[in-house]
């Protein structure tokens, strides 16, 4: 900001015709005060009259002519010796002006590339600033991306989870229920080991097959349930039976199941011998006729109780050793359980101190970032504080050096009048 010019000495200057008062010390003097003819100034006075000198002794050998002319040329000399100090005056005015200008030009220039300077530090901080909040509000959206992603995939894991488990249990379902058709077509379940059971199940399973395959019906429950009913409804309904009809085919059920019992014995007693005979047809049934011969009662009596028995001990026997396999398969499945559990267990807790430790360094790496970022504002600060105080210093060292000159100049140069004035229309 260019500062106001200094005031230029001017006086005001009366006219011609109106003539100078006379002060009180002229006033008071005996001795007649000279007017010249188209002169007035402040300075021409005579020397008798100046503030700041003693009076003279009078010269009486002159006439009063040439003391007037004496008097106007010593005017005229202190005329023109005020008229070179005002010369000198101004020329020290203008290079004092001069020096002001070019100081106040330095400090314009200097303070307009100090605001240039701050305005591109603000800006760079501003920037800074931004870049830094945008890329926070980045990595935060990129994390919420990542959360929901991750949630989406858990779900369509859960779902899919979920679908095979359905599918699964479906398939099962379907499997068991042809298991236990099979089941109900074996005679003698409780005679058999548990490897013939299987082979039993799967020949009357792959039975089912063909027949499902050749009756073209589907692979499902409802399709089964719907072809045997529709067998039902097909086949043609059956006579009733006589009671003496009825006997017979009880006598001749009888017969069949006590020799099929016969054989089965028979075989379990032979097992050793027949081993790999038995192996060689494990895909087919064997179907024993009745004996042609009929046995009396007590014998068949004794054997059914020797076969029943047998059964149940094998039944006893059987059940022993499913409920093994079973108790077995169950602890079996209960430490793969508690191993899973555990490796679960290390899983969670490695994840968990993982992601403390990833929260820890972030936690660590955001308070070093503020404190640099403090450091860097704090220290930022100070310097435009300092830098401030370096200019009002450099101003005020300027103001005092232009009013010491001002002092000095008005000392040295001036007159007592001419200071007054001066102060005040500094004062103003």
């Amino acid at each position: 900001m260019a500062r106001r010019p200094l005031p230029l000495l001017s006086l005001p200057r009366p006219t011609a015709s109106t003539p100078l008062p006379f002060s009180h010390r002229e006033i008071c003097s005996p001795r007649v005060r000279t007017q010249l003819p188209h002169f007035s100034s402040s300075n021409a006075i005579s020397a008798s009259n100046a503030p700041s000198r003693h009076s003279q002794a009078q010269d009486v050998t002159k006439t009063p002519l040439e003391k007037a002319i004496t008097n106007l040329q010593s005017a005229k000399e202190r005329i023109r010796h005020s008229f070179d100090r005002m010369s000198q005056t101004d020329d020290l005015f203008e290079f004092e002006l001069a020096e002001t200008s070019r100081i106040v030009s330095n400090l314009e220039a200097e303070q307009q590339y100090l605001a240039h300077l701050y305005a591109n530090l603000l800006d760079f901080s501003a920037r800074q600033i931004q870049r830094f909040f945008r890329g926070h509000v980045g990595r935060r959206l990129f994390r919420q991306a990542l959360v929901i992603r991750a949630v989406l995939r858990v779900q369509r894991k859960f779902r899919e989870f979920h679908r095979r488990r359905e599918e699964t249990r479906t398939k099962s379902r379907v499997m068991y229920r042809k298991v236990l058709r099979g089941l109900r077509g074996v005679h003698g379940k409780n005679d058999l080991s548990h490897s013939e059971l299987l082979t039993r199940v799967g020949h009357n399973l792959q039975v089912e097959s063909q027949w499902r395959k050749a009756m073209g019906v589907g692979d499902t429950e409802s399709d089964f349930i719907t072809a045997l009913y529709r067998k039902k409804s097909l086949l043609p309904q059956p006579k009733p039976a006589s009671p003496i009809e009825t006997t017979e085919d009880e006598k001749e059920l009888v017969e069949t199941v006590t020799a099929d019992d016969d054989a089965l014995g028979f075989e379990d007693n032979e097992g050793d011998v027949d081993t790999g005979d038995r192996n060689s047809s494990q895909r087919k049934i064997v179907i024993v006729a009745p004996r042609p011969r009929k046995q009396p009662a007590a014998v068949k009596k004794a054997a059914t109780r020797f076969s029943r028995e047998q059964l149940r001990h094998r039944q006893r026997m059987y059940t022993q050793r499913v409920h093994a396999e079973n108790t077995k398969r169950v602890a079996a499945h209960a430490v793969v359980l508690d191993r899973q559990r555990e490796a679960d267990r290390q899983a969670e807790a490695q994840r968990k101190r993982l992601e403390e430790e990833l929260r820890l360094q972030r936690v660590q790496n955001a308070q070093s970032l503020r404190e640099d970022l403090e450091r860097r504002g704090l220290q930022a600060i100070r310097d435009l504080h300092q830098k401030k105080d370096d200019e009002v210093r450099k101003e005020e060292q300027v103001t005092n050096r232009i009013a010491q000159a001002k002092k000095k100049i008005a000392v040295e140069v001036l007159s007592g009048q001419t200071q007054r004035i001066l102060a005040r229309n500094g004062g103003s």
